[in-house]
Protein backbone atom coordinates (compact mmCIF):
# COMPACT_ATOMS: atom_id res chain seq x y z
CA UNK A 1 0.00 0.00 0.00
CA UNK A 2 1.52 3.54 -0.91
CA UNK A 3 1.95 6.11 1.45
CA UNK A 4 -0.70 8.48 0.56
CA UNK A 5 -3.26 5.68 0.83
CA UNK A 6 -1.81 4.89 4.38
CA UNK A 7 -2.04 8.02 5.80
CA UNK A 8 -5.39 8.74 4.13
CA UNK A 9 -6.69 5.12 6.17
CA UNK A 10 -5.00 6.50 9.57
CA UNK A 11 -6.22 10.12 9.02
CA UNK A 12 -10.50 8.26 8.42
CA UNK A 13 -9.51 6.24 12.06
CA UNK A 14 -8.14 9.23 13.99
CA UNK A 15 -10.29 11.75 12.95
CA UNK A 16 -13.11 9.29 14.04
CA UNK A 17 -11.88 7.86 17.19
CA UNK A 18 -10.86 11.32 18.26
CA UNK A 19 -12.77 14.29 17.12
CA UNK A 20 -16.39 12.33 17.44
CA UNK A 21 -15.78 13.19 20.96
CA UNK A 22 -14.76 16.61 20.49
CA UNK A 23 -18.10 16.67 18.08
CA UNK A 24 -20.28 15.62 21.21
CA UNK A 25 -18.31 18.80 23.65
CA UNK A 26 -21.74 21.10 23.29
CA UNK A 27 -23.90 17.84 24.60
CA UNK A 28 -21.79 16.73 27.01
CA UNK A 29 -21.19 20.50 28.58
CA UNK A 30 -24.73 20.87 28.83
CA UNK A 31 -25.56 17.76 30.30
CA UNK A 32 -22.54 18.20 32.88
CA UNK A 33 -22.28 22.37 33.51
CA UNK A 34 -18.85 23.95 34.01
CA UNK A 35 -18.24 22.35 37.59
CA UNK A 36 -19.37 18.27 36.56
CA UNK A 37 -17.39 18.88 33.32
CA UNK A 38 -14.07 20.07 35.64
CA UNK A 39 -14.51 16.71 37.51
CA UNK A 40 -14.57 15.10 34.27
CA UNK A 41 -11.13 17.00 33.04
CA UNK A 42 -9.46 15.69 36.42
CA UNK A 43 -10.11 12.27 35.99
CA UNK A 44 -9.03 12.11 32.58
CA UNK A 45 -5.68 14.46 33.98
CA UNK A 46 -5.18 11.53 35.98
CA UNK A 47 -5.54 8.47 33.73
CA UNK A 48 -3.22 10.24 31.53
CA UNK A 49 0.05 10.51 34.52
CA UNK A 50 -1.74 6.50 35.22
CA UNK A 51 -1.60 5.67 31.38
CA UNK A 52 2.28 6.63 31.40
CA UNK A 53 2.98 4.57 34.59
CA UNK A 54 0.77 1.73 33.17
CA UNK A 55 2.52 1.47 29.74
CA UNK A 56 5.97 1.97 30.97
CA UNK A 57 7.47 3.58 27.80
CA UNK A 58 6.92 -0.01 26.11
CA UNK A 59 5.51 1.77 22.71
CA UNK A 60 8.69 3.70 22.44
CA UNK A 61 10.58 0.55 23.46
CA UNK A 62 9.25 -1.93 20.43
CA UNK A 63 9.42 1.13 17.80
CA UNK A 64 13.05 1.37 18.80
CA UNK A 65 14.20 -2.75 19.06
CA UNK A 66 11.90 -4.09 16.81
CA UNK A 67 13.67 -3.06 13.72
CA UNK A 68 16.99 -3.85 15.61
CA UNK A 69 18.49 -7.17 13.38
CA UNK A 70 19.70 -8.13 17.17
CA UNK A 71 16.06 -8.56 17.93
CA UNK A 72 12.88 -10.31 16.77
CA UNK A 73 9.98 -8.33 15.91
CA UNK A 74 7.56 -10.95 17.04
CA UNK A 75 9.35 -11.62 20.87
CA UNK A 76 9.91 -7.51 21.04
CA UNK A 77 5.81 -7.32 20.84
CA UNK A 78 5.54 -10.35 23.00
CA UNK A 79 7.68 -9.01 26.19
CA UNK A 80 5.85 -5.55 25.12
CA UNK A 81 2.58 -7.48 26.32
CA UNK A 82 3.54 -9.29 29.01
CA UNK A 83 5.20 -6.44 30.74
CA UNK A 84 2.10 -3.93 30.36
CA UNK A 85 -0.73 -7.19 31.21
CA UNK A 86 1.34 -8.23 34.57
CA UNK A 87 3.09 -4.64 35.24
CA UNK A 88 -0.18 -2.99 34.10
CA UNK A 89 -2.28 -5.04 36.01
CA UNK A 90 -0.53 -4.67 39.45
CA UNK A 91 -0.57 -1.23 38.78
CA UNK A 92 -4.39 -0.95 38.53
CA UNK A 93 -4.91 -3.69 41.30
CA UNK A 94 -3.02 -1.05 43.56
CA UNK A 95 -5.09 1.52 42.31
CA UNK A 96 -8.21 0.14 43.08
CA UNK A 97 -7.12 -1.02 46.43
CA UNK A 98 -6.85 2.46 46.93
CA UNK A 99 -9.09 4.26 45.43
CA UNK A 100 -10.99 5.85 48.33
CA UNK A 101 -7.36 7.58 49.09
CA UNK A 102 -6.80 8.58 45.87
CA UNK A 103 -10.00 10.47 45.55
CA UNK A 104 -9.67 12.64 48.43
CA UNK A 105 -6.57 13.83 47.15
CA UNK A 106 -7.32 14.87 43.86
CA UNK A 107 -9.10 18.26 43.26
CA UNK A 108 -12.95 18.31 43.56
CA UNK A 109 -13.61 14.82 44.95
CA UNK A 110 -14.28 13.23 41.43
CA UNK A 111 -16.78 10.17 42.01
CA UNK A 112 -15.61 7.21 43.30
CA UNK A 113 -17.26 4.68 40.59
CA UNK A 114 -15.56 6.74 38.00
CA UNK A 115 -12.34 7.00 39.31
CA UNK A 116 -12.86 3.13 39.56
CA UNK A 117 -13.73 2.78 36.00
CA UNK A 118 -11.18 5.64 35.37
CA UNK A 119 -8.53 2.84 36.21
CA UNK A 120 -9.88 0.18 34.42
CA UNK A 121 -9.90 2.12 30.96
CA UNK A 122 -6.69 2.93 31.09
CA UNK A 123 -5.60 -0.78 31.67
CA UNK A 124 -7.51 -1.98 29.24
CA UNK A 125 -5.98 0.60 26.60
CA UNK A 126 -2.51 -0.30 27.40
CA UNK A 127 -3.53 -3.66 26.28
CA UNK A 128 -4.93 -2.39 23.33
CA UNK A 129 -1.89 -0.15 22.39
CA UNK A 130 0.30 -3.21 21.72
CA UNK A 131 -1.77 -4.47 18.82
CA UNK A 132 -2.62 -1.50 17.43
CA UNK A 133 1.32 -0.84 17.29
CA UNK A 134 1.61 -3.73 15.30
CA UNK A 135 -0.72 -3.04 12.93
CA UNK A 136 1.47 0.25 12.46
CA UNK A 137 4.45 -1.30 12.44
CA UNK A 138 3.37 -4.03 9.60
CA UNK A 139 1.58 -1.50 7.55
CA UNK A 140 -1.52 -2.25 8.46
CA UNK A 141 -3.88 0.82 8.63
CA UNK A 142 -7.62 -0.45 7.40
CA UNK A 143 -7.66 -2.84 10.35
CA UNK A 144 -6.23 0.05 12.83
CA UNK A 145 -8.70 2.54 11.42
CA UNK A 146 -11.53 -0.26 11.82
CA UNK A 147 -10.68 -0.69 15.49
CA UNK A 148 -10.49 2.97 16.30
CA UNK A 149 -13.75 3.82 14.50
CA UNK A 150 -15.81 1.14 16.45
CA UNK A 151 -14.14 2.40 19.80
CA UNK A 152 -15.30 5.78 19.42
CA UNK A 153 -18.64 5.47 17.58
CA UNK A 154 -19.77 2.88 20.41
CA UNK A 155 -18.25 5.07 23.23
CA UNK A 156 -20.18 7.57 21.81
CA UNK A 157 -23.29 5.93 21.55
CA UNK A 158 -22.76 5.06 25.30
CA UNK A 159 -22.20 8.27 26.14
CA UNK A 160 -25.26 9.95 24.90
CA UNK A 161 -27.76 6.96 26.46
CA UNK A 162 -25.76 7.04 30.29
CA UNK A 163 -24.91 10.48 30.53
CA UNK A 164 -28.14 11.71 31.38
CA UNK A 165 -28.65 9.78 34.49
CA UNK A 166 -24.97 8.63 35.68
CA UNK A 167 -23.66 12.29 34.70
CA UNK A 168 -19.41 11.79 34.86
CA UNK A 169 -19.59 8.14 35.79
CA UNK A 170 -21.44 7.01 32.41
CA UNK A 171 -19.02 8.69 30.44
CA UNK A 172 -16.35 5.98 31.70
CA UNK A 173 -18.91 3.35 31.75
CA UNK A 174 -18.96 3.56 27.68
CA UNK A 175 -15.43 3.81 27.40
CA UNK A 176 -14.49 0.59 29.10
CA UNK A 177 -17.56 -1.16 27.78
CA UNK A 178 -15.63 0.31 24.12
CA UNK A 179 -12.31 -0.46 24.94
CA UNK A 180 -13.63 -4.14 25.96
CA UNK A 181 -15.00 -3.86 22.36
CA UNK A 182 -12.11 -2.62 20.82
CA UNK A 183 -9.84 -5.78 21.93
CA UNK A 184 -12.40 -8.28 20.72
CA UNK A 185 -11.76 -6.91 17.59
CA UNK A 186 -8.28 -6.93 18.00
CA UNK A 187 -7.71 -10.51 19.65
CA UNK A 188 -5.91 -12.26 16.34
CA UNK A 189 -3.41 -9.76 16.83
CA UNK A 190 -2.47 -10.04 20.84
CA UNK A 191 0.64 -10.95 20.97
CA UNK A 192 1.78 -13.77 23.18
CA UNK A 193 2.81 -12.97 26.99
CA UNK A 194 6.77 -13.48 26.85
CA UNK A 195 9.47 -11.59 29.31
CA UNK A 196 12.26 -12.73 26.69
CA UNK A 197 13.78 -8.97 26.23
CA UNK A 198 12.28 -7.76 29.80
CA UNK A 199 15.57 -6.11 31.10
CA UNK A 200 16.13 -4.19 28.11
CA UNK A 201 13.13 -2.83 27.68
CA UNK A 202 12.83 -1.66 31.45
CA UNK A 203 16.26 -0.43 31.18
CA UNK A 204 14.77 1.32 27.81
CA UNK A 205 11.32 2.32 29.05
CA UNK A 206 11.98 3.17 32.65
CA UNK A 207 13.62 6.46 31.40
CA UNK A 208 10.83 6.89 28.97
CA UNK A 209 8.69 6.26 31.64
CA UNK A 210 10.35 8.67 34.32
CA UNK A 211 10.31 11.41 31.31
CA UNK A 212 6.61 11.28 30.68
CA UNK A 213 6.40 11.63 34.10
CA UNK A 214 8.11 14.75 34.10
CA UNK A 215 6.92 15.50 30.99
CA UNK A 216 2.96 15.31 32.40
CA UNK A 217 4.16 17.86 35.23
CA UNK A 218 5.20 20.30 32.16
CA UNK A 219 1.81 19.89 30.27
CA UNK A 220 -0.78 18.55 32.42
CA UNK A 221 -0.70 18.80 36.13
CA UNK A 222 -0.96 22.42 36.00
CA UNK A 223 -4.38 21.83 35.22
CA UNK A 224 -4.34 19.88 38.77
CA UNK A 225 -3.04 22.98 40.28
CA UNK A 226 -6.07 24.93 38.33
CA UNK A 227 -8.76 23.40 40.29
CA UNK A 228 -7.11 24.04 43.29
CA UNK A 229 -5.81 27.23 43.60
CA UNK A 230 -8.46 29.01 41.07
CA UNK A 231 -11.56 26.62 41.57
CA UNK A 232 -13.39 24.33 38.82
CA UNK A 233 -15.03 27.06 37.06
CA UNK A 234 -11.28 28.04 35.85
CA UNK A 235 -10.26 24.68 34.79
CA UNK A 236 -12.86 24.45 32.28
CA UNK A 237 -12.32 27.07 29.68
CA UNK A 238 -8.07 26.06 29.84
CA UNK A 239 -9.67 22.26 29.68
CA UNK A 240 -11.61 23.09 26.70
CA UNK A 241 -9.38 25.08 25.02
CA UNK A 242 -6.37 22.39 25.76
CA UNK A 243 -8.63 20.03 24.15
CA UNK A 244 -9.56 21.72 20.47
CA UNK A 245 -6.03 22.76 20.50
CA UNK A 246 -4.63 19.10 21.13
CA UNK A 247 -7.57 17.66 18.94
CA UNK A 248 -5.71 20.91 15.81
CA UNK A 249 -2.89 18.65 16.49
CA UNK A 250 -4.63 15.53 15.55
CA UNK A 251 -4.01 16.85 12.03
CA UNK A 252 -0.06 16.19 12.53
CA UNK A 253 -0.91 12.34 14.14
CA UNK A 254 -1.20 10.56 10.86
CA UNK A 255 2.39 11.21 9.76
CA UNK A 256 3.37 10.46 13.16
CA UNK A 257 1.88 7.29 13.39
CA UNK A 258 3.48 6.58 9.76
CA UNK A 259 6.99 8.07 10.80
CA UNK A 260 7.82 7.57 14.27
CA UNK A 261 8.13 3.72 13.69
CA UNK A 262 10.16 4.40 10.48
CA UNK A 263 12.59 6.80 11.53
CA UNK A 264 15.25 4.65 12.83
CA UNK A 265 15.13 2.99 9.48
CA UNK A 266 16.50 5.96 7.28
CA UNK A 267 19.93 6.34 10.08
CA UNK A 268 21.59 5.81 6.55
CA UNK A 269 19.86 8.46 4.83
CA UNK A 270 20.30 10.96 7.33
CA UNK A 271 19.37 13.88 4.89
CA UNK A 272 16.39 12.47 4.20
CA UNK A 273 15.60 11.82 7.65
CA UNK A 274 16.30 15.31 8.64
CA UNK A 275 14.28 16.83 5.86
CA UNK A 276 10.84 14.88 6.71
CA UNK A 277 11.65 15.81 10.52
CA UNK A 278 11.58 19.32 9.30
CA UNK A 279 8.44 18.69 7.55
CA UNK A 280 6.45 17.75 10.39
CA UNK A 281 7.63 20.46 12.62
CA UNK A 282 6.53 23.17 9.37
CA UNK A 283 3.03 21.27 9.54
CA UNK A 284 3.09 21.89 13.66
CA UNK A 285 3.66 25.42 12.86
CA UNK A 286 0.62 25.31 10.04
CA UNK A 287 -1.95 23.54 12.27
CA UNK A 288 -0.59 26.30 15.04
CA UNK A 289 -1.42 29.28 12.49
CA UNK A 290 -4.57 27.73 11.71
CA UNK A 291 -5.49 27.24 15.66
CA UNK A 292 -4.94 31.00 15.68
CA UNK A 293 -6.66 32.33 13.34
CA UNK A 294 -9.82 29.95 13.38
CA UNK A 295 -10.50 28.83 16.25
CA UNK A 296 -11.72 31.69 18.67
CA UNK A 297 -14.24 32.39 16.17
CA UNK A 298 -14.95 28.68 16.24
CA UNK A 299 -15.32 28.30 20.16
CA UNK A 300 -17.91 31.09 20.53
CA UNK A 301 -20.20 29.31 17.71
CA UNK A 302 -19.97 26.05 19.38
CA UNK A 303 -20.43 26.45 22.94
CA UNK A 304 -22.51 28.18 24.85
CA UNK A 305 -21.69 31.82 26.19
CA UNK A 306 -20.81 30.12 29.96
CA UNK A 307 -18.07 28.45 28.20
CA UNK A 308 -16.99 31.03 26.17
CA UNK A 309 -13.50 32.22 27.67
CA UNK A 310 -11.79 29.13 26.23
CA UNK A 311 -11.45 31.49 23.44
CA UNK A 312 -9.69 33.66 24.70
CA UNK A 313 -6.64 31.23 25.71
CA UNK A 314 -6.87 28.54 22.65
CA UNK A 315 -4.40 30.97 20.77
CA UNK A 316 -1.92 30.79 22.95
CA UNK A 317 -2.02 27.16 24.43
CA UNK A 318 -1.84 26.23 20.62
CA UNK A 319 1.58 27.54 20.63
CA UNK A 320 2.49 25.58 23.75
CA UNK A 321 1.08 22.76 21.99
CA UNK A 322 3.00 23.50 18.70
CA UNK A 323 6.59 23.35 20.97
CA UNK A 324 6.17 20.54 21.99
CA UNK A 325 5.42 18.85 18.95
CA UNK A 326 8.59 20.32 17.68
CA UNK A 327 10.78 18.74 20.28
CA UNK A 328 9.08 15.56 20.22
CA UNK A 329 10.36 15.68 16.58
CA UNK A 330 13.87 16.77 17.02
CA UNK A 331 14.95 14.65 19.52
CA UNK A 332 15.87 11.96 17.56
CA UNK A 333 19.79 11.48 19.06
CA UNK A 334 18.16 11.46 22.35
CA UNK A 335 16.08 8.83 22.11
CA UNK A 336 18.20 6.71 19.64
CA UNK A 337 20.24 6.86 22.53
CA UNK A 338 20.26 3.30 24.08
CA UNK A 339 20.07 4.52 27.83
CA UNK A 340 17.42 7.38 27.54
CA UNK A 341 19.08 9.17 29.96
CA UNK A 342 19.47 12.58 28.40
CA UNK A 343 15.73 12.35 27.74
CA UNK A 344 15.22 12.28 32.04
CA UNK A 345 17.57 15.40 32.43
CA UNK A 346 16.12 17.55 30.11
CA UNK A 347 12.50 16.41 31.17
CA UNK A 348 14.14 16.81 35.17
CA UNK A 349 15.43 20.75 34.55
CA UNK A 350 11.62 21.39 32.49
CA UNK A 351 9.62 19.64 35.46
CA UNK A 352 11.90 22.02 38.16
CA UNK A 353 10.77 24.79 36.04
CA UNK A 354 7.40 23.72 35.64
CA UNK A 355 7.32 23.16 39.20
CA UNK A 356 8.01 27.23 39.49
CA UNK A 357 5.45 28.11 37.23
CA UNK A 358 2.71 26.26 39.27
CA UNK A 359 3.22 27.11 42.71
CA UNK A 360 4.77 30.84 42.16
CA UNK A 361 3.31 31.69 38.68
CA UNK A 362 0.01 30.54 38.70
CA UNK A 363 -1.32 31.96 42.13
CA UNK A 364 -0.50 35.89 41.59
CA UNK A 365 -0.94 35.56 37.39
CA UNK A 366 -3.90 33.02 37.14
CA UNK A 367 -4.57 31.29 33.68
CA UNK A 368 -2.72 33.61 31.45
CA UNK A 369 0.59 33.57 34.08
CA UNK A 370 0.95 30.15 33.89
CA UNK A 371 0.11 29.46 30.05
CA UNK A 372 3.17 31.71 29.50
CA UNK A 373 4.92 30.47 31.94
CA UNK A 374 4.31 26.80 30.06
CA UNK A 375 5.42 28.64 26.57
CA UNK A 376 8.23 29.47 27.75
CA UNK A 377 9.32 26.10 29.30
CA UNK A 378 8.65 24.25 25.85
CA UNK A 379 10.80 26.48 23.64
CA UNK A 380 13.61 25.63 26.53
CA UNK A 381 12.80 21.84 25.70
CA UNK A 382 12.98 22.15 21.96
CA UNK A 383 16.55 24.32 22.32
CA UNK A 384 17.42 21.34 24.61
CA UNK A 385 16.34 18.16 22.48
CA UNK A 386 17.86 19.80 19.66
CA UNK A 387 21.04 20.57 21.14
CA UNK A 388 21.26 17.22 22.50
CA UNK A 389 20.14 14.97 19.78
CA UNK A 390 22.50 16.90 17.71
CA UNK A 391 25.48 15.74 19.76
CA UNK A 392 24.37 12.16 19.81
CA UNK A 393 23.55 11.42 16.19
CA UNK A 394 24.21 14.72 14.15
CA UNK A 395 21.71 15.27 11.12
CA UNK A 396 21.77 18.02 8.19
CA UNK A 397 18.55 20.19 9.75
CA UNK A 398 17.08 22.94 7.03
CA UNK A 399 16.60 25.58 10.13
CA UNK A 400 16.29 28.08 7.72
CA UNK A 401 13.00 26.08 6.50
CA UNK A 402 11.70 26.15 10.23
CA UNK A 403 12.59 29.43 10.93
CA UNK A 404 11.10 31.58 8.19
CA UNK A 405 7.90 29.09 9.40
CA UNK A 406 8.05 30.59 12.52
CA UNK A 407 8.34 34.18 11.41
CA UNK A 408 5.43 33.63 9.30
CA UNK A 409 3.31 32.30 12.54
CA UNK A 410 4.60 35.35 14.14
CA UNK A 411 3.01 37.88 11.58
CA UNK A 412 -0.10 35.97 11.94
CA UNK A 413 -0.38 36.66 15.97
CA UNK A 414 0.80 40.38 15.09
CA UNK A 415 -2.23 40.70 12.24
CA UNK A 416 -4.85 39.34 14.43
CA UNK A 417 -7.21 42.00 13.63
CA UNK A 418 -6.03 41.81 9.82
CA UNK A 419 -8.09 39.01 8.20
CA UNK A 420 -6.39 39.42 4.72
CA UNK A 421 -3.08 39.84 5.90
CA UNK A 422 -3.47 36.90 8.19
CA UNK A 423 -4.88 35.11 4.99
CA UNK A 424 -1.98 35.51 2.84
CA UNK A 425 0.77 34.74 4.98
CA UNK A 426 -1.12 31.25 5.79
CA UNK A 427 -1.10 30.80 1.99
CA UNK A 428 2.43 31.51 1.95
CA UNK A 429 3.58 29.55 5.13
CA UNK A 430 1.65 26.81 2.56
CA UNK A 431 3.54 27.11 -0.09
CA UNK A 432 7.34 27.07 2.22
CA UNK A 433 6.17 23.44 2.99
CA UNK A 434 5.15 22.39 0.04
CA UNK A 435 7.75 24.00 -2.76
CA UNK A 436 10.59 21.80 -1.88
CA UNK A 437 8.69 18.77 -3.18
CA UNK A 438 9.03 20.57 -6.20
CA UNK A 439 12.40 22.23 -6.51
CA UNK A 440 14.41 18.90 -5.50
CA UNK A 441 11.89 16.76 -7.10
CA UNK A 442 12.69 14.35 -4.23
CA UNK A 443 9.55 11.66 -3.49
CA UNK A 444 9.66 11.41 0.05
CA UNK A 445 7.42 8.94 0.51
CA UNK A 446 8.27 6.56 -2.32
CA UNK A 447 11.54 6.38 -0.79
CA UNK A 448 10.45 5.86 3.26
CA UNK A 449 7.44 3.72 2.20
Amino acid sequence: MSYASAILIYSFGLIISKLIGLLMQPFVTSQLGIENYARLDILIVTSSIASIIVTFGLIDGICRFAHDEKYRQDDCLSTAMGLVFWGGGLFTSIALLNGHVIQQLLPGSPPLWALYLTFINLYLNALAAIPLTKLRMQHRPIKFAIAQAVFAITQAIGIIVLIPRFQVTGIFIAAVASQLLQLIILYRDLPNLKLIYSSIFIRYGSSIMLSGVLGFICLGAERWAIAYYLGLEFLTPYAIAMQWAIAASLLLEPFSLWWFPKRFNLLKNEKLLADITILGCQICVLICAIVTMLGPLFLRFWLSASFSQSANLIGLIAIMIMLKGISTLLNIGCYYQASGQRIIQINLVATGLSIINIFMILPPFGLLGIIWGSIVIQAIKVFAFYYWSQKELPLPYPLSRLFIALMLLAGIFASSALILIQALLLILLIGLIITPFFLTRISYWSNTA
